[in-house]
């Protein structure tokens, strides 16, 4: 729901409200191999997602003959619960056991966020204009799970005492806090540059409880209680020069961060190997950093009718957040030392006759480290996770006019390149993704607010991979668990607009 009411000259007021519900009663992944959704366990435990969130805003918008002031503020609410079946990594860890036993972990993350922002925006006649504003962001998330096995402590003859095996409540927050400025000169209509600082205060705290055998018994605040702080800077610096009506260069350069975190404290199975990397169990990582450097141009021919974009860029990344997969299967967050990529983007737009436009894009990054540490289990050299090379997309439509009715016909072929994924598989070998394409069609007419659309996704039902799961249990040797494209689909849509 979004409305504009406008009570007095110049003042606008726009609330707006979102809601979804969504659940699944099995994980859309595929087992060992990606060509089926067929999943291959023990025992038939059932898995599940749910996911519900709620977003709302308000914007309060006053206009002046010399600029305008934007009051806004949101609200999120999500409830993510997952299911999932770790019977067989259970097994391994108790190993002698005579048999399987059932061991579903749920887990539940709850997440609220608050923002809120005032800016002035300046619509000055002369060339100098400016943006200032300050805003306002709090993150509190809350992470509980609980891992019973029924039939654990029969399974073992009554040694181990109890069928609960292990229990986290994991309460963490971000607050961050800034003032920013943006500055824009116009010497000549043709001509600008622009030049901005935003600067920070980044705060984070988690509390970390658990409890069971797998975690050593109990532990808690105030050992597991942390809490960091830090100030960063982030400048913006940007030049546009149109050397003719439709043409136009630009280049640009900015800096940017992500606030740090702690990492969950993990089980004594796994303290030899965070003391092998000198991680301390349930630390906390730092804050990364970029500068990106960019030069493009934007241009138009033949009356309009062919449009090009075309970027180059570089993006400098230190203190690089990498997930770390260690032996013991589990895996953390830690600084790696920078990173480096390049690449470039060419997008095009073409209407070759009348009623016909094609659109094509191609991009290329080569994302590397180039620097590691031993914390990281990163080397030189090794891709960014899930990184590809190459991507592209060629897209076509025909629009057939009847009447007060038009008809259209789409077709859309997207590329995805090869990859690598160190979620589960440590460097330099990692896991290989391979690239893959999806075609997509579309048609259907519309008339004044009503359409109706036949389309089919992923038509040749091509079973790519998209990216490899970090399961909340372990990835068994061999078997990993693959999130794949969407299988062929075929659907029927009617639309109309209000």
């Amino acid at each position: 729901m979004k409305i504009a009411p406008q009570f007095v000259p110049g003042l606008t007021v726009t609330p707006m409200f979102m809601y979804q519900h969504a659940n699944s009663n099995g994980y859309p992944l595929a087992d060992y191999t990606p060509d089926n959704f067929t999943q291959t366990r023990p025992l038939d435990v059932p898995e599940a997602v749910e996911d519900t969130w709620s977003f709302g805003s308000l914007t309060v918008r006053h206009e002046s003959s010399f600029g305008r002031v934007i009051l806004s503020g949101t609200y999120f609410y999500r409830r993510a619960y997952d299911l999932e079946d770790t019977t067989d990594s259970h097994a391994i860890v108790f190993w002698g056991l005579p048999y399987y036993v059932p061991a579903p972990l749920p887990n539940v993350l709850n997440t609220r966020t608050w923002t809120g922002e005032a800016r002035f925006e300046s619509t000055f006649s002369g060339p100098l204009n400016f943006v200032v504003g300050f805003f306002d962001s709090l993150s509190e998330r809350h992470f509980r799970e609980n891992y019973f096995a029924p039939g654990l402590n029969v399974a073992s003859g009554g040694t181990i005492g109890t069928d609960l095996e292990f229990t986290q409540n994991t309460p963490n927050a971000d607050r961050e806090r800034a003032e920013f400025i943006d500055l824009t000169y116009k010497p000549i209509e043709q001509l600008q540059f622009s030049a901005g600082v935003r600067r920070a205060y980044l705060a984070h705290e988690a509390a970390y409880t658990a409890d069971g055998p797998l975690n050593g018994g109990t532990s808690g605040p105030p050992d597991t209680y942390t809490n960091a702080s830090e100030h960063d800077t982030a400048p913006r610096y940007t030049a546009k020069y149109q050397y003719a009506p439709n043409q136009m260069v630009y280049a640009s350069a900015a800096k940017g961060f992500r606030i740090g975190g702690t990492n969950s404290v993990l089980p004594p199975i796994c303290a030899a190997d965070l003391a092998a990397l000198g991680i301390k169990n349930g630390g906390s990582f730092n804050s990364d950093s970029l500068w990106s450097y960019e030069i493009g141009s934007k241009n138009s021919f033949a009356d309009d009718r062919i449009r090009t974009r075309v970027a180059a860029y570089r993006i400098n990344w230190k203190g690089i957040q990498q997930s770390v997969y260690l032996p013991c299967t589990f895996n953390v967050v830690a600084n790696s030392g920078a990173a480096q990529s390049k690449g470039a983007e060419l997008e095009m737009d073409l209407a070759p006759m009348e009623h016909l436009t094609l659109n094509l894009s191609l991009g290329y990054e080569d994302a590397k480290i180039t620097e590691a540490t031993a914390q990281s289990r990163t080397v030189v050299g090794q891709q960014l996770t899930g990184v590809p090379k190459w991507s592209g997309s060629a897209t076509a439509q025909y629009v057939i006019p009847m009447g007060i009715r038009t008809a259209f016909l789409r077709a859309q072929y997207e590329y995805t390149g090869a990859r690598k994924s160190f979620n589960n598989i440590a460097p330099p070998d990692g896991r290989p993704l391979g690239s893959y394409g999806l075609l997509n069609l579309r048609t259907g007419f519309n008339q004044g607010p009503w359409e109706l659309t036949l389309s089919a996704r992923n038509v040749f039902n091509k079973p790519g991979v998209i990216g490899d799961l970090i399961p909340e249990g372990a990835e068994l040797a061999g078997r990993p668990k693959l999130f794949v494209t969407r299988p062929r689909t075929v659907g029927l849509e009617l639309k109309r607009e209000f």
